[in-house]
C-alpha cells in the first residue's frame, strides 16, 4: 500500500444559506499548534473557542462566492475581512468544519498513545521485565499540579 498524502492544493467548498465560503484544510501541526495554544489546562474554553474559530478560519478561507457587505452590495473577498464575518457565521463553520478535523486529530493522538504503550509493555515483556509506569504523584494526578481554574 503507497502512502496518501492530502493534497494542500484542494479546495473545499461549505455553503451556508446561498453564500460558498472556499477554504482548504489547515496542516497537521499547524491545527496541533493552534489548538493547544487556545487550551487551557486541557480545555478549550468558550472564549477561546471563539478565537480558535477565527485564527483556523484566517487560516483556511480563501474566498468566498455570494457575501455581501452592510449595504448588500456582492464583496469582493480579501483575508482582513474574515474577523469582521458574524460570530454566528464563524460558530457554525468551526462546528461544521474544524471540529471534525480537530476530532480526527485528538482520536489519531490517542491511538498513536495507545500504541506505543503497548510498543513498551511488549518490549518490556520480551525481556522479562515489568513495564514502567509512572506513579501517580509523578503523572501530575491530584491536586498538587494545580489543576483548578487559571487566575
Amino acid at each position: 500500500m503507497s502512502i496518501k498524502v492530502k493534497n494542500p492544493e484542494t479546495q473545499h467548498e461549505y455553503e451556508m444559506d446561498d453564500s460558498i465560503l472556499i477554504y482548504n484544510k489547515i496542516p497537521f501541526l499547524n491545527k496541533k499548534r493552534m489548538l493547544f495554544k487556545n487550551m487551557t489546562n486541557g480545555e478549550l474554553k468558550n472564549e477561546d473557542g471563539i478565537e480558535l474559530a477565527f485564527e483556523c478560519m484566517e487560516e483556511m478561507v480563501i474566498g468566498w462566492k455570494n457575501v455581501e457587505d452592510d449595504k448588500g452590495d456582492q464583496l469582493d473577498f480579501k483575508k482582513e475581512y474574515i474577523k469582521n464575518l458574524p460570530v454566528d457565521v464563524v460558530l457554525m463553520f468551526f462546528d461544521d468544519v474544524i471540529l471534525p478535523d480537530f476530532h480526527e486529530f485528538s482520536t489519531a493522538t490517542t491511538e498513536l498513545a495507545e500504541r506505543g504503550k503497548e510498543k513498551a509493555k511488549k518490549l518490556a515483556e520480551e525481556k522479562g521485565e515489568e513495564p514502567y509506569t509512572v506513579p501517580e504523584e509523578e503523572a501530575g494526578i491530584g491536586d498538587e499540579l494545580g489543576n483548578s481554574e487559571p487566575m
